[in-house]
């Protein structure tokens, strides 16, 4: 049993088979970050999970005619790894609400650009470039990321956020985002051994309750969640600051 699975069903175990996502669509997640994995990893970003996924969405495909990418998965999952996620003129089947999570590409794209204010965007935001030249963007960005080895990992494997059903306690998260670091995303950490690690959202840092900081030191920043309740300058500010973290 690989560490993925073990992973998988030690949370169904605990959680109950009916809360969480299918081991299928956790597995695809998972291809799609290992597609963009860097050959060094230099920084990671370290989120808390994707955005859960349910059976029916998962029936959709993405026409690989629009993005020329030899072995990228061809299965929707609410990823931002996944490019058809936030873009349905991909999809073999619309999505319901598939609005994607612009502000984690505004993360991708600081990681890479220095940012003077919010029109530097401009090149990967639905409203403000059309779709054939967005999409050829944002695949030019995710391959930036590689190369510059930036790497998105999220500290639970499964979502941990449902939708139409009530926000998990803190007690469920901590148990997840624990189960996951003691079972595989310690060991990828270790493995991979970044320079520095950016944890995004201070949930993730508050579980693992100095882990984080015992393997990197000063080496490891927290940043606000891309939904943080900020004004617009601090918003920009926070941006701002990926570029010198991913860039040393």
């Amino acid at each position: 049993m690989n560490n993925l699975l073990k992973t998988y069903k030690t949370l169904e175990s605990t959680l109950g088979p009916n809360s969480i996502e299918s081991f299928e669509i956790v597995n695809t997640v998972h291809d799609y970050r290992l597609f963009w994995k860097p050959k060094k990893v230099k920084t990671v970003l370290l989120a808390e999970s994707h955005v859960y996924t349910s059976n029916s969405d998962y029936g959709s495909y993405l026409n690989p005619s629009y993005l020329k990418l030899p072995r990228y998965p061809n299965k929707y999952v609410r990823f931002v790894y996944c490019l058809g996620h936030g873009e349905n003129a991909i999809l073999n089947l619309n999505i319901p609400k598939n609005s994607g999570t612009p502000e984690f590409w505004k993360i991708f794209y600081s990681c890479c650009n220095k940012i003077n204010s919010r029109e530097d965007f401009k090149s990967i935001l639905k409203s403000k470039t059309e779709f054939d030249i967005r999409i050829k963007n944002k695949i030019k960005l995710l391959n930036s990321l590689k190369d510059r080895g930036v790497w998105l990992l999220d500290a639970s494997i499964i979502a941990l956020y449902v939708p139409k059903k009530p926000k998990p306690s803190y007690k469920t998260i901590d148990k997840c985002i624990n189960i996951c670091w003691d079972l595989l995303i310690e060991d990828i950490l270790i493995k991979e051994n970044p320079r520095n690690l950016i944890c995004i959202g201070k949930t993730v840092e508050k579980v693992l309750n100095g882990k984080l900081n015992k393997m990197f030191g000063h080496n490891l920043t927290v940043l606000p969640q891309p939904n943080a309740r900020l004004n617009s300058e601090k918003r920009l500010e926070v941006l701002q600051s990926y570029f010198g973290l991913c860039n040393q």
